[in-house]
């Protein structure tokens, strides 16, 4: 897959699931390019998100039990 821009390789990478992600990443490796480096980057913002919506969810179940 080639890419010509940063903006088409990023948003194509918003647009996978996380295994999907995961697996284009692994299989841009070898290559070390700017491929690779977009996709890591983007892995790391969703997982990033993901963790912090996954322990904002927590924080209000902790509130709501407290009023």
């Amino acid at each position: 897959m080639y890419y010509r821009t940063y903006i088409e390789l990023i948003t194509f990478c918003k647009y996978l699931s996380i295994p999907q992600l995961i697996a284009y990443k692994n299989a841009v490796k070898e290559m070390k390019n700017k491929e690779f480096l977009i996709a890591l980057e983007v892995l790391k913002i969703r997982l990033k998100t993901e963790k912090y919506l996954e322990n904002d969810k927590n924080t209000n179940k902790l509130f709501k039990n407290i009023k």
